[in-house]
């Protein structure tokens, strides 16, 4: 079980480093101690490593008890690191780079341990000090034979770049050939074939078969060097793992690729423009919509091609967009292709971003919406009738002048102060609650009708309110349409109707009982008149029936007149 001694007073540095050493070493042990603690009392033997920050280090610790053992500095900046080194340290980090090197860096140390004990600067000649800084670097360091480009040199980053060790490379030369892939292994040769002839620094990049089957990418950067009169000439150069970079670019572009395809494929105008108005991109609904190229709009400025468009609102909107760094939205009318569009412009660094669609149908559509209630209340209006409509939550929709009249008029306030919702502080709780069982019915879907009688000075007045729901394209009820008309005088003319019709009854059963009798019986007398001996007494009493009856008669017909004159 490997152990490891960190130094530092700061639990977030204990624990971020104990992460990554568990990712190296998942069985490892890591102890930490402040400054006060790090004493020579300390028997650091017992520790695999020992990782130093530097801020203790700046305070009162001195690197030199850590002699003959391995450490690994963690300094602020490299002037740091370089005095951690001459003091003793084995190798440093940045603490900035903690996360991507710090794990490479304790594997060359232990790995370095294993090989040779562990040695001052002073005691390194100037080719062993070079050599100490290239094994500090991630970036693969290398020369070259000129004749037949096989490796003679390559630092300790190889295998972490490669993953194959320094004297696998050097000792195989076709190791390294064999990985690169098949694609860009003439332009890899050709750079080196250049850098001979020519002694010109090539760049050049190839994709590389990691030990672990991975394929990298990775970036060259080579030149001949002259060896002088002694020495023979090397090719030498850095090479970097750009995987991450290339990864991260390829991403960008395939999203790129899809941005590009979204905007391109839209049925949503979309087009930009620089700090000078000059259009610089459009796709093809805004082609469309225009009923022109893009090629003859691009590079050009956009108030010179329309301008028509300058538009006083959309010139200042936009203007405020640029000079505010802020989104503007406005609807507007644009002569040069007859219809309204809406357009919401974003601003970018380079000028503007302008989004626009088209909203003539929409337009089309509110003016007629607006049309139709203008003339809907225009008819409304023409009539005395009471009309309105309501809401589930009593708002009042749609209401007439006849209406307003009556309820301002009833309840002594404005228009503007009766608002459009009925509530019981302008109507009252009384009256809120009756109607509102009344509304209640129809928001069943109910069609009804319900006569009011309202007393006043001037009598009693009677209304007829037709209630009917108001449904939605779901066919919801969703408000309830109300139409209330005067019916005082039709009930009244119906109760005169009806009082005739009482006197009418009344004069028929008189002419079926009383007129009947009299009428009867002169047509009795009659038939006992002696017409042919008109002297007989029997005659007499005849003609005194007849006139007795008459009389009789008479009155009843008196009656019928007085009935008659009574229904006018």
């Amino acid at each position: 079980m490997e152990h490891f001694l960190v130094v530092t007073s700061s639990m977030e540095q204990h624990t971020r480093i104990t992460m990554i050493l568990k990712n190296t070493y998942p069985s490892c042990m890591v102890h930490a101690v402040t400054s006060k603690e790090f004493t020579d009392q300390i028997n650091i033997q017992n520790f695999l490593l020992v990782i130093v920050f530097s801020n203790h280090v700046q305070q009162s610790i001195s690197l030199s008890i850590t002699t003959g053992h391995s450490v690994l500095f963690v300094a602020h900046n490299d002037e740091q690191g370089m005095h951690a080194i001459q003091a003793g340290a084995d190798d440093y980090v940045l603490l900035s780079q903690v996360d991507n090197d710090f794990a490479i860096a304790i594997q060359k140390i232990i790995t370095r341990r294993k090989i040779a004990p562990p040695q001052k600067l002073a005691d390194y000649s100037k080719g062993e000090t070079y050599e100490l800084m290239l094994t500090a670097l991630n970036e693969v360091i290398w020369c070259k034979n000129t004749e037949d480009f096989t490796l003679e040199y390559v630092n300790d980053a190889c295998e972490t770049v490669f993953g194959y060790t320094r004297e696998q490379l050097i000792r195989d030369h076709s190791l390294f050939i064999d990985n690169i892939h098949p694609d860009d292994k003439e332009t890899y040769l050709r750079a080196f074939q250049q850098m001979k002839d020519t002694n010109d620094l090539q760049e050049y990049a190839f994709r590389f078969q990691h030990k672990t089957g991975d394929w990298r990418h990775l970036k060259g950067r080579g030149v001949r060097v002259k060896g002088g009169d002694h020495g023979k000439d090397l090719i030498t150069g850095i090479t970097v793992d750009i995987t991450m970079l290339v990864t991260s670019e390829v991403n960008v572009q395939e999203k790129t690729k899809e941005l590009e395809y979204i905007l391109e494929s839209t049925s949503y105008c979309l087009y930009s423009v620089d700090k000078d108005w000059n259009f610089t991109y459009l796709n093809p609904a805004t082609e469309r919509l225009f009923n022109v190229e893009r090629s003859q709009l691009l590079g050009k400025n956009m108030w010179e091609v329309f301008p028509l468009g300058r538009d006083p609102e959309m010139y200042r909107n936009y203007h405020l967009a640029i000079e505010e760094k802020r989104i503007v939205a406005s609807e507007y009318f644009s002569p040069n292709i007859n219809k309204w569009v809406y357009s919401s412009a974003y601003p970018n660094s380079n000028g503007l971003t302008i989004f626009l669609k088209d909203v003539s149908k929409r337009k089309e559509l509110e003016e007629k919406v607006f049309t139709d209630r203008q003339n809907l209340l225009s008819i409304m209006n023409a009539t005395s009738d009471i009309i309105w409509s309501v809401d589930r939550d009593l708002n009042i929709l749609v209401a007439n002048q006849a209406f307003w009249d009556t309820v301002t008029k009833s309840h002594g306030k404005s228009k503007e102060e009766m608002g459009t919702k009925i509530t019981e502080a302008i109507f009252g709780v009384e009256t809120v609650g009756y109607w509102a069982t009344i509304y209640a019915r129809a928001f069943e879907g109910l069609s009804f009708k319900v006569v009011e009688a309202y007393s006043s000075l001037l009598g009693v007045t009677y209304s007829e309110i037709s209630m009917n729901p108001i449904r939605d394209f779901e066919n919801n009820v969703v408000g309830v349409s109300c139409f209330s008309r005067d019916i005082t005088n039709t009930r009244e003319h119906l109760t005169k109707i009806e009082l005739q019709n009482q006197k009418m009854r009344e004069i028929a059963w008189i002419q079926s009982h009383k007129v009947r009798g009299p009428v009867s019986t002169i047509l009795g007398l009659v038939q006992l008149f002696n017409m042919e001996q008109p002297h007989d007494a029997t005659n007499q009493t005849v003609l005194e029936g007849i006139k007795e009856t008459t009389q009789y008669l008479d009155e009843v017909i008196r009656e019928i007149v007085n009935k008659a004159k009574e229904i006018e």
